[in-house]
């Protein structure tokens, strides 16, 4: 620890850097991370000092050497998700190095902790949701309080050579208890540039609700898990005027795993925005059957511009051995009621999910490019700790591997075609989808005829060389 005391309590630190993983501007972000705001709030209301490193927006490491070496911390708290964890675990030891406390949070490390523990700068890991723990960690690191880490429910840490964890923390019931996330931390003016430079409009996210119920077998929910709870209507209402108040984005991201989960809840919040004139143009995400005519309409009434769909793959069979809990039919039918009711659609997609062989990748393709989604993402299916998913595979993964970027779209797990494979399936489905589009848009005999080759050779491609890997 550094030898002057330092006025900053807790410094709360986001290991995602922009500047490592130029892929992610586009759809995914950037945006600021909610968890480590909501934290630096609650610390703040508990009348300490938080402060915030947003690696996002930085150009390196050698930014967070320079705020450390500033803010001289009590403790730092690194929020990492898989595709930053060698970046978090390189922020672990600059700070170490400092004789700065550590400690690691976030959806990564509360999945897999002894892969954080193993590094001895990790001095413990905040499992699950941060709020309480992170208010306690600061008092216990601030020396007010008198709590001894053993105290402190939901962490991990090491003791004579063995992993220890403290009593599950249980989840904040009450949502509308928490403040408003602390974003006089963020450098506001750096994300609505970045934003409307990939976005098109400055961008902001806000969370209404926690936890999913549905089972998806490659879904991990180590923060908010499967309980349901939202927040009241007015409490919602309430960020989103102050938003448009303090900051004036252009557009927000509900970013709830599911927004329409609760059918009475959304169209509470709707009556409510409508009441407190509180309407700001809004994307969300939801499940193909979790919305109809009504919900869709209620969404485009107050604001929806897209929606993201958890699609994953035009194969019943595969869709079923993800858990997913939808029909290819329902997906055709909200696909095109959403596109009649003006609203734009953002499909996630997922290749190489186990039993997925051609026939299944194909009729993927095919979905995509018959019913023309406005914007659609694909990712190799990714095995994440503490998934069924990962528990059917990991006897055939190559230990310690994972992806260092977004897209990084590299097979971890024995499969009978690899990554080559699927990089060439992911260009296949943009030619096919693009050549398309443009034929429906330009409907003339060139653009059908260019349509239909790219078309055979990327069905004729992939089908042969399913074949040869698979002999």
């Amino acid at each position: 620890m550094s030898a002057e005391r330092s006025s900053v309590d807790f410094l709360l630190a986001n290991s995602y850097f922009m500047a490592y993983d130029r892929k992610d501007e586009r759809i995914e972000g950037p945006f600021a991370p909610l968890g480590p705001l909501y934290i630096a709030a609650c610390i703040r209301e508990a009348g300490l000092t938080p402060a915030f490193f947003d690696g996002t927006n930085a150009r390196g490491l050698a930014d967070f050497r320079v705020r450390i070496d500033a803010d001289r911390p009590q403790a730092v708290g690194i929020y990492s998700t898989v595709i930053s964890r060698h970046v978090a675990l390189s922020m672990a030891d600059i700070a170490h190095g400092r004789g700065i406390s550590v400690i690691a949070g976030g959806p990564d490390p509360s999945s897999a902790p002894e892969i954080y523990l193993k590094n001895a700068a990790v001095d413990a890991v905040a499992i699950g949701e941060g709020e309480v723990t992170g208010v306690e960690l600061a008092r216990h690191f601030s020396g007010d309080g008198h709590l001894d880490l053993r105290d402190i429910l939901g962490l991990a840490f090491r003791e004579d050579g063995h992993i220890m964890k403290t009593g599950p923390r249980h989840f904040v019931e009450d949502l509308d208890t928490i403040p408003y996330p602390a974003r006089d931390l963020v450098d506001w003016p750096a994300y609505e540039a970045v934003t409307r430079r990939f976005h098109g409009v400055s961008q902001t996210t806000v969370m209404t609700a926690r936890g999913c119920p549905f089972q998806c077998t490659w879904c991990c929910k180590p923060i908010f898990g499967a309980k349901y709870r939202h927040r009241t209507a007015k409490n919602v209402v309430g960020e989103m005027l102050e938003l448009r108040r303090q900051y004036r984005p252009e557009m927000i991201r509900f970013a709830d795993d599911i927004f329409t989960i609760n059918r009475k809840k959304f169209l509470e919040l709707a009556d409510e925005i409508e009441r407190a004139d509180a309407q700001i143009p809004f994307e969300c995400l939801s499940r193909v059957d979790l919305v109809d005519r009504e919900v869709l309409e209620r969404l485009r009434d107050i604001g929806c511009r897209k929606i993201l769909y958890g699609v994953e793959s035009g194969s019943q069979r595969v869709l079923d051995s993800m858990k997913k809990g939808i029909t290819v039919e329902e997906i055709h039918e909200i696909s095109q009621l959403t596109r009649e009711l003006g609203i734009q659609q953002y499909w996630f997609l997922i290749y190489g999910y186990p039993p997925e062989d051609i026939h299944d990748l194909r009729m993927t393709i095919d979905m995509v490019r018959r019913l023309q989604p406005d914007d659609y993402g694909i990712t190799v299916a990714y095995p994440l700790p503490q998934t069924e998913f990962y528990e059917t595979v990991r006897n055939t993964m190559r230990p310690e591997e994972h992806w260092t970027m977004t897209r990084d779209n590299v097979v971890l797990y024995k499969n009978m075609y690899g990554s080559l494979f699927y990089k060439a399936a992911i260009y296949g489905t943009h030619l096919v989808y693009r050549t398309k589009r443009a034929a429906i848009r330009h409907p003339n005999i060139l653009a059908k005829a260019i349509d239909r080759f790219a078309y055979a050779l990327t069905d004729t491609t992939l089908e042969r060389w399913a074949q040869i890997v698979g002999e």
